[in-house]
């Protein structure tokens, strides 16, 4: 027996009693009785989608086609930075999504780094970070369907 977690591929919808079953187990969507809650969670979905211009209700070769062939396509604002600066040179950065459902990106260039690239790859903002003296950090916005923000970049 395969644990439904581990198997190949998830089902189409999945819906769980959370407080009965916190691992998320048992799927119920597949059960009669909660056919009602399933049709109001679809709304609901399809609601917030629309609210929120959701990509996702566009197929994927239809965005590639809108984002990479000189199509007008709407482009994330970059993100709101926040610094705080702590008694030992350090500085909190706290980075904030202008765009709706963005998501944010950063990376940090290090202290004396020759050509000031970033040592590592990009990690996904997820609460404020610590900067160094001598570091600095840029941040991007980032949201399905829409162009990447320009940078936005914090130096300590």
């Amino acid at each position: 027996l395969v644990a439904p977690f581990m198997q190949a591929s998830k089902p189409y919808e999945e819906l769980y009693d959370v407080v009965a079953d916190p691992h998320q187990v048992f799927n119920l969507a597949a059960d009669k009785r909660h056919a009602e809650t399933l049709r109001m969670l679809r709304r609901e979905l399809l609601d917030w989608m629309r609210r929120m211009d959701d990509k996702g209700l566009v197929p994927e070769p239809e965005l590639y086609r809108r984002m990479y062939r000189n199509e007008e396509s709407a482009t994330s604002e970059p993100p709101l930075v926040r610094t705080e600066r702590e008694s030992d040179g350090s500085v909190w950065v706290s980075l904030t999504a202008q765009t709706e459902g963005a998501s944010l990106a950063y990376r940090i260039t290090p202290k004396n780094n020759a050509g000031g690239q970033a040592s590592g790859g990009w990690l996904l903002y997820s609460g404020r970070v610590r900067l160094g003296q001598g570091e600095s950090l840029e941040a991007v916005a980032a949201r399905l369907g829409f162009e990447n923000s320009p940078p936005a970049t914090v130096t300590n």
